[in-house]
């Protein structure tokens, strides 16, 4: 992994890169995680707070919705996130 990721620590298993589009091997579009250090530590989604992963000049990796935000909406294949209330935090 290069580069450091801020406001976060990362230790993801071996094999896994953290700034990977598309799938993941052994982990579907839509699982769920009890905690988000295990998300961190499964190489799905490297930020330990953040929930928005990627570079403006690349994109975005991964997108993790936490409930915490009456706006958001999961229809399953597509979702619909009020990006003004991730940068209120």
């Amino acid at each position: 992994m290069s580069g450091v990721l801020k406001g976060s620590v990362m230790n993801a298993r071996e094999g896994r890169n953290p700034f990977q589009f598309g799938e993941i091997t052994g982990f579907p579009v839509g699982s769920r995680w009890k905690y988000r250090r295990d998300l961190c530590n499964d190489g799905v989604h490297a930020p330990t707070r953040g929930g928005i992963h990627g570079r403006s000049q690349v994109g975005t990796y991964s997108l993790v919705l936490s409930g915490g935000y009456e706006d958001d909406v999961d229809l399953g294949n597509e979702l619909w996130v009020n990006l003004r209330s991730f940068h209120k935090l």
